[in-house]
């Protein structure tokens, strides 16, 4: 009889490591067809789960794609085939954001803001396959005074993931009048800033959930007096933070975050939205209503969570 340490062990030399059974069984001093049948025995304990991604079919992606341009009237929907594993679905849904837009912008656009949070920082670690963009200049569309050792919140960090791994650089000269009106905050730099953000072609960017899901997570980003602010709104989202409700509704909360504001925000050609997940199906309903967003990319699964959602 064999313990179930083993089973896992025998598992992830099959699965992970991808040994051959015949070699596996070496080690273990019994018959490929022994280790078989430990590998079914692991299944049957639930020690390994298999799961079978489909792929995505041009039928279900044509309707899901309608069915978002006509209930929200925004001009694309970029789908992925998700997975039971949330970082998974993450995973992919981040990947296909980045090759989206590395095959689909042209090199001579060149302006290109970003958001920040853990999806934005999954993109940014997405490598380019293709021709790199020498000609793509990336902007911080924030400068976050919270969490500035968390990689996921460092927004200069993000930039400079872009150019590393998409090709292009960094503006520098934007990132250091940033830095300057956090330290000596005055309009004439601030103008400056807002010059950038509204010569952006692109701005891309999560979608954050409503602050009552993760409250302390949330509050730590902001003064007390502002989180206290936004929990008195019926908020089920935001988009650089400016939140939202379920109707797409706009609250803009007073703070001192220096980020582009939401006027700039509309006037960008192209905002790219990317989320996914069961918990930002209310984020992304309210989100696709403000207006701001050109396209969505998120995976098969949370798109029909949307729709089943409206129903």
């Amino acid at each position: 009889m064999i313990d179930d340490e083993k089973l896992l062990d025998i598992a992830i030399d099959y699965y992970i490591r991808k040994k051959t059974q015949a070699e596996i069984a070496r080690v273990y001093n019994v018959s490929h067809v022994q280790i078989g049948n430990y590998l079914k025995e692991a299944q049957r304990k639930g020690i390994v789960t298999i799961s079978v991604n489909l792929p995505v079919s041009k039928d279900e992606t044509d309707n899901l794609n309608e069915l978002f341009k006509t209930i929200f009237h925004i001009k694309n929907v970029v789908l992925v085939q998700g997975s039971d594993n949330s970082d998974k679905a993450l995973e992919r849904v981040a990947e296909k954001a980045a090759s989206y837009m590395l095959e689909t912008l042209p090199n001579n656009v060149s302006r290109i803001g970003i958001g920040w949070g853990k999806t934005m920082h999954d993109v940014t670690l997405v490598k380019n396959r293709g021709e790199r963009k020498t000609n793509w200049m990336y902007y911080p569309a924030c400068l976050l005074e919270a969490d500035g050792d968390n990689p996921y919140f460092d927004t200069v960090r993000l930039t400079r993931n872009l150019a590393k791994n998409w090709g292009g650089q960094v503006d520098g000269g934007f990132i250091d009048r940033l830095l300057i009106e956090r330290k000596f905050p005055g309009g004439r730099i601030a103008s400056k800033e807002n010059d950038a953000w509204r010569a952006l072609h692109v701005l891309v960017a999560g979608l954050g959930c409503a602050t009552s899901r993760f409250p302390s997570q949330r509050e730590g980003m902001f003064t007390s007096e502002v989180f206290k602010e936004i929990n008195t709104k019926n908020i089920v989202g935001d988009i650089l933070h400016n939140y939202y409700d379920i109707d797409g509704n706009m609250y803009t909360i007073a703070d001192d975050e220096i980020l582009i504001p939401v006027d700039d925000i509309r006037r960008v050609p192209w905002v790219v939205a990317v989320a996914c997940g069961f918990t930002k199906v209310e984020s992304i309903i309210g989100g696709l209503r403000t207006g701001l967003i050109d396209t969505l990319v998120t995976d098969i699964q949370t798109a029909h969570h949307v729709i089943d959602y409206l129903k």
